[in-house]
C-alpha cells in the first residue's frame, strides 16, 4: 500500500514516522471514520486512549441517538480519558471498581479540562475499599 506526504510516495517507515510526529504534536487527535472490523476499532481506540485523543466513529450519529435516551435520565457514558482530563467526583462501586487501575489514574490526577480545570477531585468508593495507594484521596461509603 503506497503512503504520501505532501504529494510525494514515502515507504511505510517513513509515513508512520510522519504519523507518530503528527499525532505527538496534536492537543487532541481524533481517531475517526474506523469502518473496519472489530480488530481495527479496538485498536483505533487504545490508540486515541494512548496519546489523549478521541474517537469518533462513522455511526455516531446513531450512537449518540441510542445515548440520548440515557442522557435525558441523567446518565452519562465516557470514555477513560475524558474521565481524567474532567471528572470531579468519582464513585466506584464494587471491589473491582476500587481496585481498577483507573481509579489510580483518577486518585494520581486532577481535572485538566472544562469547568472543573484546576479543582480538587473527590472519590468515593462503595462496596468496596480502595487499595492502600489511594486510600488517601477515597472515602468509602
Amino acid at each position: 500500500m503506497a503512503a504520501w506526504i505532501d504529494g510525494m510516495s514515502v515507504d511505510e517507515a517513513t509515513a508512520f514516522a510522519s504519523a507518530a510526529d503528527l499525532l505527538a504534536q496534536a492537543r487532541l487527535p481524533a481517531i475517526a471514520g474506523l469502518v473496519a472490523d472489530v480488530d481495527a476499532i479496538r485498536a483505533g481506540i487504545r490508540l486515541a486512549e494512548a496519546i489523549g485523543g478521541m474517537v469518533d466513529p462513522l455511526g455516531a450519529p446513531e450512537l449518540y441517538a441510542a445515548l440520548g435516551g440515557l442522557v435525558s435520565a441523567g446518565q452519562m457514558a465516557t470514555t477513560p480519558t475524558e474521565a481524567v482530563c474532567r471528572a470531579d467526583l468519582v464513585v466506584a462501586v464494587g471491589e473491582a471498581a476500587a481496585r481498577s487501575p483507573l481509579l489510580h489514574r483518577l486518585a494520581a490526577s486532577s481535572p485538566v479540562h472544562g469547568s472543573t480545570a484546576g479543582t480538587a477531585r473527590e472519590i468515593m468508593v462503595l462496596g468496596g475499599s480502595p487499595p492502600e495507594a489511594i486510600a488517601h484521596k477515597a472515602c468509602p461509603l
